[in-house]
Formats: C-alpha cells, structure tokens, sequence
C-alpha cells in the first residue's frame, strides 16, 4: 500500500456516486438507438414527413447517432483539464445538470416530433456526459497504485450491465400497452429525472479529490492533438491504425444492426430494445470473467487477430437471410467477438509502451475511439442509404482487413 493513500474500502467510497452517474448516463445513451432507429425509419414516427424516402431517412438517422460520440470527442478531453484546474467537484456538479437538461431535451423533441430539438439534445448529452473522465482522474486522485485496475474496471462493468438493464427497461417504458401514457419520450425522462437525483446525491455526498488544482491553461483542441499524436509515434501508427479499422468496423455495427432488424422483421422500440440487450449481454460476460481468461492463457495480439476475424464474419452472416431465431445467436456471438477485441486492442496499446508512457497512449487511444464512433455513424448513414445488408458487408470486410493485420503482427511477436 502506497503510504498516504486511504485503504481500499475509502479509497472506493468517493467512486460510488460517479458509478450511479455512469449507469445512469449508460442507460441514456443505449436507449438512444434503441429509440431512434425505429422511430426514425417508421413513415408514422412523426420526425420526418410520411412521404420521406427511406434514403434520407437513413443519412439523417447516421448523422443523429453521430452526434453523442461528436460530443464526447470534442468535451471529454476539456472536461477533464477542467475538472484538473478547478476541481473535479464543481465541474461534475454543473455537467450533471447540463446532462439532465440534456435529457430533457431528447424527450421533449420526441414529445413534439422536433428532429433538430432532437440533434441538439443529443450533442448536449454528449458535451456533457463528464461522470467517466471524472470517475478516471478521481480514481488517480484516491486509488493506489493496485487498486487503479480494479477500479477502472468497475467503470466498464458498470456501463456494460447498464447497456443491458437501459434497453431492457426503457422499451417497456415505451410500450403504451402497459400503461397508456407510456410513449417514446418516457425513459429519457426517467433518465432526466433520476440524473437529478444522482446530482442531489453527489451535491450532498461527493467530497472533493483534487488536493492540488492546477493552473495550466486549457487545451480546447486537446482530442485533435490526441488524433495527431496518435499518427505520429512510429511505435504505434500501425497499431492505432489497426484499431482505428477494428473500432470502425466494431461501432459501425452497432449502429447498423439495428436498422436491419427494423427493415427486415418491422421490429417496434420494445422489440429492438430485447435484441439490443441481447448484444450488450456479452460485455457483461467478458467483463467479468471471458477477457481475464483470455488475457491469462492467449497472446493479445492472437487475441485481437481472432476476435477481429470473428466479428467480420459475423457482420457478414448478419447481412443474411437468417431466420430470426439463428439470427438472435449469430449477434449474440458476434457481440461477444467484439466485445472481447475491444478489450484486447485496449490492452495491445497499453502493452506497446512504457508505464510512464501508458496514461497518455490510453488518452489518444480513447479520443480515436470517440472519432471513429462519429465517423462510423455517418458512414453507416451513406451506406445503408444505399442498402443496410451493404453496409454490414462492409464492415465486415474492413473488420477482416484489421484481422489480417493484427495476424502479422501476432506472428512477428512469436518470432
């Protein structure tokens, strides 16, 4: 134990608000394409005229879903300097309310069939969603050196389980058959309302972690250096731009599927939203046992190749005529593939660089994810304009293009 530093169970007590936040925040975010898909693609959704064609649909639909990661990637990176130069207290405070306005924002636009309310609500949320990086720079701020690992990993399991239970629970809010008044803007307002509880919570409960502001100057174009820096490190340019496949491929899919599944079997939001639990079902699992196993037995870059491979062919088979019941396992092992190569690309770059060095690879590694997660909507938007079953072939291919490459680089290490 690192001297100074609170015992375990202290040092977990000042995360316990912020894991609430990221549940909460998880559970919003998940159910935003669980909504917007079908309410986006149905003529009756009343967001678009009833005589819009499917092709605009679908780009307006890609640009939607791109503007929650647009916001993470720009805020994520200034938020956390903030939070470094004034405190993590007072800026977690004011992104908490500025998210539940946010919230409040989606439902409301739903509530009056508003899609430019909608975009603007869902960039808010975005610019706003600050309870992960805070979560991070507080487990920093309290955690030993051996509890930062266990710590961080509550955060992954926390937002996994999250992206389970919000779909699961937010469709049935959807479902006017259980309760008359239930409707589509339903979860984003229990959303709202319980960020603002959790807000009253961590008012009355969060103590502040940051000993020491600093004042250095905020670097707002922070996530664009993190892109660049990415690119220019020799050591790991191939490495980011394998990832940079992987992720393309990874979140384009989980935009895309759901428009096939709305297309092909006229699923409604209670509908979808059991399949999108279904998928997110395997991060839980990989969470909590598959990617430690995994990591203990299995090179990572062999890891990577593996589940790269996998999830391309899985994109692919789900591109298919498949009955629904064989179409409900191939996503559930496809999820699991790419959750389990998500974990694993995670690891290639912290295993690529000094420990001195890990923090800030993570950090560039975290800001390609995010412009990857925007790029991936409004590509997906432009390709299943064109045809969904195109879009998913696609990925696919640029997922087993990124395997190939994670192949040669698993050779070269056992060489």
């Amino acid at each position: 134990m690192v001297a100074g530093r609170p015992q375990p169970a202290a040092a977990l007590r000042p995360l316990l608000p912020l894991y609430v936040a990221i549940f909460v925040g998880c559970v919003g975010y998940s159910l935003m394409i669980t909504v917007f898909v079908p309410t986006m693609l149905d003529a009756h959704g009343g967001l678009l005229s009833a005589h819009a064609r499917m092709t605009r649909r679908t780009m307006l639909l890609g640009v939607l879903v791109s503007l929650y990661p647009l916001g993470q990637f720009f805020a994520s990176p200034v938020i956390g300097a903030l939070s470094d130069r004034a405190g993590r207290r007072p800026i977690w405070l004011v992104s908490l309310a500025v998210n539940a306005a946010g919230y409040a924002v989606i439902a409301t636009a739903l509530a009056l069939h508003r899609l430019s309310v909608l975009m603007v609500g869902s960039l808010l949320v975005g610019l706003s969603d600050a309870s992960r990086v805070i979560a991070q720079r507080v487990i920093a701020d309290v955690a030993s050196v051996e509890r930062r690992g266990p710590s961080l990993r509550y955060i992954y399991l926390t937002a996994s389980v999250a992206c389970v239970l919000g779909p699961l629970v937010g469709g049935q809010l959807t479902d006017k058959t259980l309760v008359p008044w239930f409707r589509n803007p339903t979860p984003f307002w229990a959303v709202a309302g319980l960020l603002v509880v959790t807000l009253l919570i961590a008012a009355a409960a969060f103590r502040e972690t940051n000993a020491s502001p600093r004042g250095d100057e905020i670097d707002y174009g922070a996530a664009l250096n993190s892109l660049f820096d990415a690119f220019v490190d020799p050591r790991l340019r191939g490495l980011y731009g394998a990832n940079g496949l992987l992720y393309l491929a990874i979140y384009g899919f989980l935009r895309c599927y759901p428009m096939q599944l709305v297309g092909e079997f006229r699923m409604n939001v209670p509908q979808l939203a059991a399949v999108v639990a279904w998928v997110a079902l395997p991060l839980v699992i990989t969470n909590v046992w598959l990617n430690g196993l995994l990591a203990r037995r299995v090179a990572t870059p062999r890891i990577v190749a593996v589940s790269a491979l996998l999830t391309g062919v899985g994109l692919i088979a789900v591109a298919l005529p498949l009955d629904v019941y064989v179409l409900w396992g191939v996503l559930f092992l496809t999820g699991l593939a790419l959750a389990v190569c998500l974990a694993a690309c995670a690891r290639m770059v912290a295993a690529a660089v000094t420990a001195v060095e890990e923090g800030r690879a993570m950090e560039d590694d975290r800001s390609l994810r995010a412009g990857v997660e925007t790029l991936s909507g409004l590509l997906v938007g432009v390709l299943a304009a064109v045809k969904v079953s195109l879009a998913l072939v696609a990925l696919g291919l640029v997922a087993i293009v990124a395997a190939n490459v994670a192949a040669q680089r698993a050779r070269r290490a056992e060489l």
